[in-house]
């Protein structure tokens, strides 16, 4: 499958930076999405993560992927997670990397590892596959385009781990 066509933009796109219900509806001016979108970005809002960036693609009401920023206790070491949320018609689909793990020191990680993942575009194929392009930081400074691919046609898990796409694994 050949990558789909980025250099088009559908209309424009609506980034929502803040999670906050209010900002949200204030973005959304008067957009209508699906009753299952907006639950979607309650849930978001309501959470015990830490929402970054959502992304609703224009043209779509029942499609979007967020940037999320969570963390767990384990055997008392914390652990922190930046996770990429994909939503389309109801069902959502997660892929999340380690960002500080169980063994990891903060000080030794580099600091492009802390930062905000950008989300460019959300594409929509005829198979139900959603692509989305995310800038990632690199180590010199600059910032990467990688696809993420997420199938919603098929038997993909609702939750999967990869390595940090920030660290060059």
């Amino acid at each position: 499958m050949s990558e789909p066509d980025y250099s088009k933009s559908i209309t424009r796109k609506l980034l929502v930076f803040e999670a906050d219900e209010d900002l949200i509806k204030k973005h959304l001016g008067g957009r209508e999405v699906t009753p299952q979108l907006r639950q979607f970005l309650k849930t978001l809002l309501g959470g015990t993560k830490w929402p970054g960036k959502i992304n609703i693609p224009s043209g779509h009401n029942n499609l979007a992927a967020a940037q999320i920023f969570s963390s767990r206790l384990k055997q008392g070491v914390l652990q922190l997670f930046s996770e990429l949320h994909v939503f389309l018609d109801g069902v959502t689909l997660v892929e999340k990397w380690p960002i500080l793990g169980e063994l990891e020191s903060i000080s030794n990680l580099p600091k492009e590892t802390f930062t905000a993942v950008e989300i460019e575009k959300v594409r929509l194929d005829e198979n139900r596959t959603v692509h989305v392009r995310i800038k990632l930081p690199t180590r010199e400074g600059t910032r990467k385009a990688v696809v993420r691919t997420f199938d919603f046609g098929g038997n993909q898990q609702n939750v999967r781990v990869v390595p940090n796409p920030t660290l060059g694994e």
